[in-house]
C-alpha cells in the first residue's frame, strides 16, 4: 500500500484571466506564489519519499515549491499533463462560449460528449493519469509520494475513488487551485481519505474564493470577456472618446489632448498588425479597450501597451486583468517575453493595479503634466523570473 497525496497546481494565469489552458504552458501567478507558500507550510512537517509532477510549468512549479526546502527531487511525468484542449487552447472561455455553443455545454456536463479539434477527450486523459498514478504508487510500495498535476485530471481519478463512472463527474466538487487529496492506494484499488482540501490557505488568496462559476446553483456565468478588432471605419470615436475620457480622469484638464495623433498612431498600429487594436467584450457590450504596439521593441524582447482602458461601467468588476491575459497571449503568439507600458505618476489607480499583477517600475521619462514610470513584466520562462 501507497500512500499518495494527489496536488492540484497553484494558481495559473488561465485561472486567472480566464482564458483556457490545458497543455498551453500557462505560468503561476502573484497569487499563485502566495499559494504555493502557503502549500509548502502545509507540507512541512510530512515526510514524502518521491514526487512526480506534471511536466507543464504551473505543476512543476508547485511540486518544487514543496520538495526543494525537502531537498526533494522532482520527477517530471508528461503523462500527468492536463487534458489537451485542442484548438481552445489559450481562447477566452467567453470566445467559445460565444462560437461553439454545443461543445462548450458539453464541456461543462457532458465530459465524454465533448470534442473539439485537435482535443483528447475525457477518457483518454483520464485512462493515461490513472495508468500514471498507478504506476508510481505500486513504485513505492509502504511509502509516502505526492503527485502534482491539474484540476480536471485530478477530477476524472476522484471519479474512480468515489466509485463513480467518468460520466458522473459533475456529482464532484471542483478543487481550489493547491487544493490536496489524500488517498492509500494498493494496485488499483483506491482508500480516499479527504478531497480538495483548501485548509491551508486563507480566504485572501484562495482562487475559489473569488469565483463563482464552480457553485452547484449557479445560474449564470462569471464576467469573462471575449476580443474583437476594433472597427477603424465605424468606432473611431468608442476609440477618441476612451481617449479623452482617460486623459481627463488622469490630468483634470484636457490640456494638451491631441486626439488626432494618438488615432493616427492607433490606425498605423493596425495597419501592421490587426491584434494591435482590440475591444474587450462582456457578451455584446464593450467593456475595454487594449491597443498594443507589436512593431517595436523587438530588440528589447517587449511589446509595449500604449493604452489599456476600462469602460466607467465596468470597473470595479475584477475583470480589467482579463485584458492583461490577451496582452500576454499576443506577447507569446510573436515570441516576446516583457510587457512594457508608462503609468503616470499621479494615476496611483493604475499603478496599484500593475503592481499587484507582476509589474514593477523600470524607469522613468518626463510626460506632458507629470513623470511617466515605465514598468514592465517578465513573462517568460527562465528559473530566475519563476
Amino acid at each position: 500500500m501507497t500512500t499518495v497525496f494527489l496536488v492540484r497546481h497553484g494558481e495559473a494565469e488561465g485561472n486567472l484571466y480566464r482564458r483556457i489552458h490545458g497543455h498551453y504552458d500557462s505560468k503561476i501567478t502573484e497569487n499563485g506564489l502566495l499559494q504555493l507558500k502557503a502549500l509548502q507550510q502545509r507540507f512541512a512537517p510530512i515526510h514524502l519519499d518521491a514526487a512526480y509532477s506534471s511536466d507543464l510549468y504551473r505543476a512543476r512549479k508547485t511540486a518544487e515549491a514543496v520538495c526543494a526546502p525537502k531537498q526533494l527531487s522532482v520527477t517530471l511525468d508528461p503523462r500527468l499533463r492536463e487534458v489537451s484542449m485542442g484548438d481552445w487552447e489559450d481562447l477566452p472561455w467567453a470566445e467559445v462560449a460565444r462560437t461553439d455553443r454545443e461543445q462548450a455545454r458539453n464541456f461543462s456536463k457532458r465530459h465524454l460528449e465533448w470534442h473539439v479539434n485537435g482535443s483528447e477527450g475525457f477518457q483518454k486523459a483520464a485512462d493515461r493519469f490513472a495508468q500514471a498514478i498507478f504506476e508510481h504508487a505500486a513504485a513505492h510500495d509502504g511509502q509516502t509520494i505526492a503527485i502534482f498535476a491539474h484540476g480536471s485530471v485530478i477530477r476524472t481519478f476522484l471519479c474512480r475513488a468515489n466509485g463513480l463512472s467518468l460520466a458522473e463527474i459533475n456529482q464532484l466538487p471542483h478543487s481550489d487551485n493547491t487544493g490536496v487529496s489524500l488517498m492509500e492506494i494498493q494496485g488499483e484499488s483506491i482508500r480516499l481519505i479527504y478531497q480538495n482540501d483548501n485548509s491551508h490557505l486563507p480566504a485572501k488568496i484562495s482562487t475559489l474564493a473569488h469565483q463563482s462559476w464552480w457553485k452547484k446553483q449557479k445560474t449564470s456565468f462569471d464576467p469573462c470577456l471575449w476580443f474583437r478588432p476594433l472597427d477603424l471605419d465605424a468606432e473611431s470615436s468608442l476609440y477618441l472618446n476612451a481617449r479623452k475620457e482617460a486623459w481627463q480622469s488622469i490630468y483634470h484638464t484636457l490640456d494638451g489632448f491631441d486626439g488626432n495623433s494618438f488615432w493616427q498612431e492607433a490606425k498605423n498600429a493596425v495597419g501592421f498588425d490587426s491584434r494591435s487594436l482590440l475591444i474587450g467584450m462582456l457578451e455584446d457590450s464593450v467593456a475595454g479597450i487594449l491597443q498594443l504596439e507589436l512593431r517595436t521593441d523587438a530588440k528589447e524582447n517587449a511589446v509595449w501597451i500604449p493604452f489599456y482602458y476600462m469602460m466607467p461601467d465596468f470597473r470595479g468588476k475584477h475583470i480589467g486583468v482579463q485584458l492583461l491575459g490577451q496582452a500576454t497571449s499576443v506577447c507569446r503568439a510573436i515570441g516576446r517575453s516583457y510587457l512594457h507600458l508608462r503609468v503616470s505618476s499621479v494615476n496611483t489607480c493604475a499603478q496599484q493595479f500593475y503592481q499587484k499583477y507582476g509589474f514593477r517600475v523600470v524607469g522613468e521619462e518626463m510626460g506632458s503634466f507629470a513623470p511617466l514610470h515605465i514598468m514592465e513584466k517578465y513573462i517568460g520562462y527562465s528559473e530566475e523570473n519563476c
